[in-house]
Parts: structure tokens; C-alpha cells; sequence
């Protein structure tokens, strides 16, 4: 009886509490309400000091610059962020308020690491040159940089990491300065968090004074963050080295662009790198699993509407061919789209990640297929 009552009285508790939710993140919907006695759907630019003042939960995006401004006087004591950075969170506000903080770390991995190699092999493409025997360089080895890395070597490719703060801790593991990664590859590749402060601090990491120790016909990718690297500095070494190739997926600024970057680059989209349709269903079940567990909360379990069975793909004879298909990245060019960055990065329609696809038998590659995380063959 005590164990029943202690239940209604919770239950009571939550249905009194008040939860605000960015509209935009995908497959909520309508999964709250039965655990809160209101759920407030809003845009990022309506998620304002008076919309959460009475509210216990917050989810956001990255769009919601949580900080003193937003939750001051608020009775905020949970955020969750569908991403897989908190560099829009003021992390020790938050400490100091008592106030939760969780994020979805890893969630759209394979999605970014699907843009990553997607975008090498278009440059490949358009360069009439092959991935295989080529160095790449990437900077940060956590969740996407190690799926990167495996891939790339996966392609032929020999591979450089950059990771201070992992080399610290992992004494013989084989990680050289940025200084000589920069120097000795032919494709160099962000996949850090942005950090502005401290010993491993990431603002413009490639910076004025490094950028040109980068190969004169280099690849530069980031799908980080956009103040990962100087803005300037790289639009200098672009038109002072016309050999050198672009591919961003994030920048200074969002969502406005510097425009003259924008046309200098190879490939050019609006923060899309992690919209997978299975990235965001990751990103989504993390974040209701860790409200539940805050409020102690029943399992949350995402609608049925949010799972899909994988596409098949035709007959693949290389690796390279088969990331191709599965994302033709230069229709999400910004200059291609036709639509303002923020509207297009609303309204992106998910595409599937690798996980989304299932190998055909009839590929050369099948083992590699399975091993790069593609879906079994459908039998």
C-alpha cells in the first residue's frame, strides 16, 4: 500500500510539472504527456526566459543558448540536449544552480561519419584520383573521429590522429601533434568539440598562424563545429592555394555563412553532417531515457512511426561506390537547395545513415559493407 501510494503521489507530482520542447526535435511528439501535466512545443527563437520560467524540463537543440540569460528565476532543474556537444549550455551555471544537464553523446555518429567519407570520395570523384594510398588527418578521436579513422583505412587509406587529451591518458597509443599531421596529409578532417578555454581548447584550432603548414592541394573538412577553425584564415589559404578543396558542413556564424566561403568550397551544407534518420531516433531515446531516469519516470518508449525497415542497395563493387550511393552529398549543397540555411535544416528530410541500408549479397564488398556497419542482406 505505502509502495502504491508513494507511486500516486509521484505520478501527482509530474502531472503538475511543466516540460518545454523544441519543436524541432524529432519523434517526441506527443510521447510526454502522459508523464507531465503540459508539454509547450516551441521554435528555438520562442524558447525565451518567460516560456521556461514555470517549467521543470527543458529539451533543446543547439539553437538554445542555455545560460544565465535564458534560466535565471526559472524552476528549470533538467536540460536535455538532442546533440552531441554542449557547447550552447553553460555548463557550470548549471552545476552551480543544481540544474541537470544531459546530451546524446555518439548519437549521430555514423551519420557524420557517413558525410565525412561521402564527401572524400566526391572529392576523389571530381579529381579523377583514387582514397586508396592517400594520408588523412583526423583531428579528435572520440565517437565520429574513431568511425572516420576505421573507414578511411577500410578506403586504403593511411591515417594520422591528433588527440591531446586522449594521448595523455593512453601511454604508447600512436597520436602526433597537429603541426605534423597538418604538414603530412593530403585530407585533414575536424571531429572535435568546440572548447574555448583551457589546455585543450579547440576555437580555431586551425588558425592564421598553422593553416599553412596544410599540402597546397589539401582537403579540408570540418563538420564539427564552425569556430573550430578561423574563418579568415582558411578563406586566405583557399584563394592563395586554388589546388586546396573545401568541404564544411559547420560555420561561424549560423545560420549565415560567410558567403564568399560558401562558393569557394567543394561541398558547402547547412550543419546537416548528423540528420540520419537513425541518428536522430538515437538522439531522441537518449534524451527520454535520461529524463526518466531523473524523474524516475516508467520507460519512454518512442512511437512506432519512428522505426523503419532498411532500403536495399543495388550491387556495390567497391566500398567507395557504396558510400555514394547511400548519400549523394552535394544535393544538400547550400548552394543547390534553394532555401535559407535555417528553413532547410528545419525541414531536412532524414536520410538513412549506413545502418539504414542493407548490403546486397551481389556486392564484391559484402564483408566490407557489414564491417563499415551496413545493415545485413534482407532475406
Amino acid at each position: 500500500m505505502c509502495l502504491r501510494w508513494g507511486i500516486y503521489l509521484k505520478s501527482a507530482y509530474l502531472y503538475g510539472m511543466i516540460a518545454v520542447v523544441d519543436q524541432h526535435i524529432p519523434y517526441i511528439e506527443g510521447v510526454l504527456e502522459p508523464h507531465f501535466g503540459e508539454v509547450r512545443y516551441l521554435p528555438a527563437d520562442g524558447i525565451t526566459r518567460q516560456a521556461v520560467a514555470d517549467a521543470r524540463a527543458l529539451l533543446v537543440r543547439t539553437r538554445t543558448h542555455c545560460d544565465a540569460r535564458l534560466l535565471d528565476g526559472s524552476a528549470i532543474e533538467f536540460i536535455g540536449s538532442a546533440t552531441i556537444g554542449s557547447d550552447h549550455i553553460d555548463t557550470a551555471y548549471c552545476q552551480q544552480r543544481g540544474i541537470r544537464v544531459d546530451t546524446a553523446p555518439g548519437c549521430n555518429a555514423v551519420a557524420v561519419q557517413q558525410w565525412t567519407l561521402a564527401a572524400m570520395v566526391h572529392w576523389v570523384e571530381h579529381n579523377r584520383l583514387s582514397l586508396r594510398g592517400l594520408t588523412l588527418g583526423v583531428v579528435g578521436v572520440g565517437h565520429v573521429g574513431s568511425r572516420v579513422e576505421a573507414g578511411a583505412k577500410m578506403l586504403g587509406m593511411s591515417v594520422l590522429r591528433c588527440d591531446p587529451p586522449r594521448q595523455r591518458v593512453e601511454v604508447g597509443a600512436n597520436f602526433v601533434a597537429l603541426p605534423e599531421l597538418l604538414q603530412r596529409a593530403d585530407i585533414v578532417t575536424f571531429h572535435v568539440p568546440l572548447v574555448r578555454t583551457g589546455a585543450d581548447a579547440t576555437q580555431h584550432l586551425l588558425h592564421a598562424g598553422n593553416i599553412g603548414l596544410c599540402k597546397h592541394n589539401a582537403l579540408i573538412i570540418n563538420s564539427s563545429r564552425g569556430g573550430v577553425v578561423e574563418t579568415d584564415a582558411l578563406l586566405n589559404f583557399a584563394f592563395s592555394h586554388p589546388e586546396a578543396a573545401l568541404a564544411l558542413d559547420v560555420w561561424e556564424g549560423e545560420p549565415h555563412p560567410n558567403a564568399q566561403l560558401v562558393e569557394r568550397c567543394l561541398i558547402a551544407t547547412p550543419h546537416i553532417a548528423g540528420y540520419s534518420i537513425e541518428g536522430k531516433r538515437s538522439a531522441t531515446r537518449m534524451l527520454l531515457n535520461a529524463l526518466s531516469r531523473h524523474f524516475a519516470l516508467p520507460h519512454i518508449a518512442l512511437p512506432l512511426t519512428a522505426d523503419s525497415p532498411p532500403e536495399h542497395l543495388a550491387p556495390c563493387a567497391t566500398l567507395a561506390e557504396a558510400i555514394a550511393a547511400t548519400y549523394p552529398i552535394a544535393s544538400n549543397d547550400l548552394r543547390c537547395i534553394g532555401r535559407p540555411f535555417e528553413d532547410y535544416r528545419n525541414a531536412y528530410p532524414y536520410r538513412h545513415d549506413f545502418g539504414g541500408f542493407a548490403a546486397n549479397l551481389r556486392s564484391s564488398c559484402y564483408a566490407d559493407l557489414l564491417r563499415m556497419g551496413f545493415s545485413p542482406a534482407q532475406h
